[in-house]
């Protein structure tokens, strides 16, 4: 046998696991299998990896299932539009002035005009937007950046998405 190769051992033989490459993977020679500590030890390991395993599979199948919800958020974001609040508030399950009055209470925006406040400003854009008599009237849209972080606030405040932006 070469002195540096590594052992090799007959299936038959073997008393561990066999590695890919042929190799006995068997514990370490010193290792007292009757001893109730180390027994306990491999069996805390063993629960442990067990549990990691079922979060991952957890973990994997929640991923699967938003996914499409990701990809349809990051083609908003990236697409650069604002959109009504009235669309952010219908995900939510509520009416825009239900809304907006979590928009106001937590300070996001002016009670009397609709303007951002300070530290708001990159979440929303005026436009002026023309009415069929003709008139002009200023709307708050949200911006793709307001959109994120009205989204955490939410998520921080409880409200959880109930449907999906067309």
């Amino acid at each position: 046998m070469n002195a540096g190769a590594p052992e090799t051992v007959d299936p038959a033989l073997a008393t561990g696991p066999a590695h890919p490459a042929g190799l006995v993977l068997d514990p370490p020679l010193d290792l007292d299998t009757d001893d109730p500590e180390i027994l306990d030890l491999i069996d805390r390991f063993a629960q442990g990896t067990r549990l990691a395993v079922a979060q991952a599979r957890r973990a994997r199948a929640e991923l699967e299932l938003t996914r499409p919800r990701a990809r349809k958020y990051l083609r908003f974001i990236d697409s650069g539009s604002s959109v009504y609040r009235r669309e952010l508030a219908k995900q939510f399950g509520m009416t825009q002035r239900e809304f907006d009055g979590v928009l106001r209470r937590k300070a996001v925006v002016w009670k009397r005009e609709w303007l951002p406040r300070k530290g708001y400003e990159t979440w929303f854009e005026q436009v002026r937007e023309e009415l069929p008599n003709g008139r002009f009237v200023r709307v708050l849209k949200v911006t793709p950046e307001g959109v994120d972080g009205i989204m955490d606030l939410f998520d921080a405040l409880g409200y959880v998405v109930v449907t999906e932006a067309a």
